[in-house]
């Protein structure tokens, strides 16, 4: 596998999610959540940024701050690992690392169902309205990405790149899941009873992707000195040896014995 192909499928993934990330404060901006004002100070233009109702900003600069360091630590180390059968080795070790970052989510939502940390609450029904519509947005641009990886993947067997299918994928599957559970508490739900069911669904969707990709990464650091660059041959089957054609006259005659004889000797 090429380091430059699976560069290329990260760089993609990346400017795919700056996109949606950009589209979003866009919105973010048209609706009011953020305004902007032009001051002057001392003769100096000054642009102020106001965040009348800060519920969606947070969000999408922590999704971007993330997507920018995970990109990141993964563009610097990939330039310095060889793409040879040895170099396997390193890309397995950076793959450990950054799935790290999928660890820190399911160690947040672990602590915060331990806790009983309260998630965001929406009052009316244009607020949970506005939440679907941005999970819908963040679903449509990251699930797409993270199934691509997914495929490519499966056929480069990498898992930097399900590393990186993961990431993009808990954005659009999570902010469904705030959607729904604000949904449910606007019809009665317990507003505890939805956030412990989310953060339930949370930590075993992506700790067992988690677990799944360090298992992967593990059996390639524990591979034996070597056998990255002479993998094993196929086992060689023995080949068979066809028996001596038979005498059908021997058999009308009832004589077997000396048939058997010859086929063995």
């Amino acid at each position: 596998m090429a380091s430059g192909s699976l560069t290329g499928l990260l760089r993609n993934a990346a400017g795919r999610a700056a996109g949606l990330a950009g589209g979003l404060l866009i919105l973010l901006g048209l609706s009011g959540e953020i305004g902007c004002t032009l001051t002057n100070a001392g003769g100096v233009q000054v642009l102020h940024l106001d965040l009348a109702a800060p519920r969606f900003v947070p969000l999408v600069l922590e999704m971007v701050g993330w997507d920018l360091l995970v990109f990141g630590l993964a563009w610097f180390f990939l330039m310095r690992i060889p793409a040879t059968p040895a170099g396997s080795r390193g890309r397995a070790a950076l793959s450990l690392i950054l799935s790290l970052s999928l660890w820190r989510v399911v160690a947040g939502r672990a602590w915060a169902l331990a806790t009983d940390t309260p998630g965001p609450t929406v009052a009316t029904a244009s607020g949970i309205l506005a939440w679907w519509v941005y999970a819908a947005l963040v679903a449509v641009v990251k699930e797409p990405i993270a199934q691509t990886l997914l495929e490519e993947d499966e056929r480069q067997d990498s898992p930097l790149l399900s590393v990186f299918a993961w990431h993009h994928r808990k954005d659009g599957v999570f902010s469904l899941l705030g959607a729904l559970g604000l949904t449910l508490v606007w019809f009665g739900m317990p507003a505890a009873v939805a956030d412990d069911l989310q953060n339930l669904v949370k930590i075993g969707l992506l700790g067992t992707a988690a677990m799944r990709i360090g298992h992967r990464c593990l059996s390639r650091l524990t591979v034996p000195d070597g056998s990255l660059d002479h993998p094993p041959s196929p086992p060689v089957r023995a080949a068979r040896v066809p028996l001596p054609p038979e005498d059908p006259a021997e058999f009308r005659n009832g004589d077997t014995t000396k048939n058997r004889g010859n086929a063995c000797s």
